[in-house]
């Protein structure tokens, strides 16, 4: 049974993989908030950075948003803290759990 979901949380967003997956479910219509701290910046230096592909994927797609968040929980290697912003709490859980809403 194929069930329509209100959104799509995408870890490593800006990586190859998940921007990869951002470009699908956006192409496909859904709401994606993507979520990477950039850590490849932060351990192999700023070549290795990921920003540029977050900023082509911001400017590509109206349906994405990037929110800059280590989701390792505490405080996360790169220094960023690790909390969801508040103003996706809702969203998020929809997204983990729509069912329990």
């Amino acid at each position: 049974m194929s069930r329509k979901v209100d959104g799509v949380l995408v870890t490593g967003s800006a990586g190859l993989i998940g921007s990869e997956s951002v470009r699908f479910y956006c192409e496909r219509g859904d709401r994606v908030i993507g979520v990477d701290n950039d850590a490849r910046r932060y351990f192999f230096g700023k070549p290795a950075s990921t920003a540029w592909n977050r900023r082509l994927l911001e400017r590509r797609y109206r349906n994405y948003r990037h929110e800059n968040v280590d989701v390792r929980g505490g405080r996360g290697r790169a220094g960023q803290d690790s909390e969801v912003p508040q103003a996706y709490q809702r969203t998020l859980m929809e997204i983990a759990e729509p069912e329990a809403l």
